[in-house]
C-alpha cells in the first residue's frame, strides 16, 4: 500500500464553528481549521499558544484539524461570566469599641482608659464615675465589665466581618468594568444593592438570595463620625485560562470612619 493520496489546500482553512454550553463555564466556542498541512495548522497553534488559548489538534489521516476554544463564546468579545461570594472576614477590634460601647460618650471611654493607665482599680474607678457622672447604674456595669476586662490584658476581641465579593472572567480585549469605579468609597446597603444588582453593569447581577442575605444583617448602634457601610477596595486582575482576564473586587462591611473615607 502506498502514502494516502491528500485532497486539499495546505492553507489553514476556517471551518463553521462547533459551541457547547456548561453551567459552570458558559458557552464556550470552538473555531475549526482543517489543512492538508501538518506545520501550517502547528503554526496557527503556536500563535493561539501565545494568546494562551486552549486547543486541540487532531489527525484523520488525510487533513489535520485545530480546535480552539473561546470559553464564553465569541472570540473577540467573549461573554463575562460573573461570580458572586459573600465571605466572612475575623478581624481584631479593641474592647472599647465593642458594640455595647458605641453609645457612650466618647469622654467616658477616654477617662476609662486613662484610669487603666495610671492603674486605678475596679473599686477606685466605679466610685468616680457613681460620683462624677450621670450615668444610670446599668451604663456604669457595662463600662465597669469592660474596663475589668481590659484590666485583665484583653484588650481586644475576634468580631466577623461580612465581605461580598465579585469575580468576572473577562476576554482580553475587555475594555472597562465597574470595579473600576467608586474605588475607596464607602456604599450604603441601599447604595450597594443598586450597583451590584444592575444589569447594565453586569452580565449576571447579584442573585436574589446574596440581596436578602445581605438586607439582612442588623445594623449595630451608630457612632458619631462612623457610617456603617461598604467599603469599595481597588480590584485585582490575573490572567486566566483561554486567554481570559479575571477581575476581583471586594466590598468590606464595617463602621467606617468619614474622616478617612468619603462617602459615595
Amino acid at each position: 500500500m502506498g502514502t494516502p493520496l491528500i485532497k486539499g489546500t495546505l492553507a489553514a482553512i476556517r471551518q463553521p464553528d462547533r459551541v457547547t454550553f456548561d453551567p459552570q463555564k458558559g458557552i464556550t466556542r470552538y473555531a475549526v481549521f482543517e489543512s492538508a498541512s501538518e506545520t501550517n495548522i502547528d503554526l496557527l497553534a503556536e500563535a493561539y499558544l501565545i494568546l494562551r488559548l486552549p486547543y486541540t489538534i487532531t489527525s484523520t489521516g488525510t487533513k489535520i484539524r485545530l480546535e480552539v476554544a473561546f470559553i464564553g463564546g465569541d472570540s473577540l468579545n467573549p461573554t463575562p461570566i460573573d461570580t458572586w461570594q459573600i465571605l466572612g472576614n475575623e478581624i481584631q477590634k479593641s474592647q472599647w469599641e465593642h458594640n455595647a460601647l458605641l453609645g457612650f460618650d466618647p469622654d467616658f471611654i477616654a477617662l476609662a482608659q486613662t484610669s487603666i493607665d495610671k492603674g486605678k482599680t475596679s473599686s477606685d474607678f466605679q466610685s468616680q464615675l457613681e460620683e462624677d457622672s450621670d450615668l444610670s447604674a446599668s451604663d456604669i456595669d457595662t463600662l465597669m465589665g469592660f474596663y475589668n476586662l481590659v484590666r485583665r490584658g484583653s484588650t481586644h476581641f475576634a468580631l466577623g466581618q461580612y465581605v461580598l465579593k465579585h469575580s468576572t472572567n473577562v476576554g482580553q480585549g475587555y475594555s472597562s468594568n465597574v470595579s473600576d469605579s467608586g474605588v475607596e468609597r464607602l456604599y450604603t446597603t441601599a447604595q450597594l444593592i443598586a450597583e451590584t444588582t444592575n444589569s447594565a453593569l453586569w452580565t449576571y447581577p447579584l442573585p436574589g438570595r446574596l440581596q436578602a442575605k445581605i438586607e439582612s444583617i442588623v445594623e449595630p448602634p451608630s457612632r458619631p463620625g462612623y457610617l456603617w457601610s461598604w467599603r469599595k477596595l481597588p480590584s485585582t486582575e490575573a490572567t486566566a485560562a483561554g486567554g481570559r482576564v479575571e477581575i476581583s473586587s471586594e466590598y468590606w462591611l464595617e463602621q467606617w470612619s468619614v474622616l478617612d473615607y468619603s462617602p459615595l
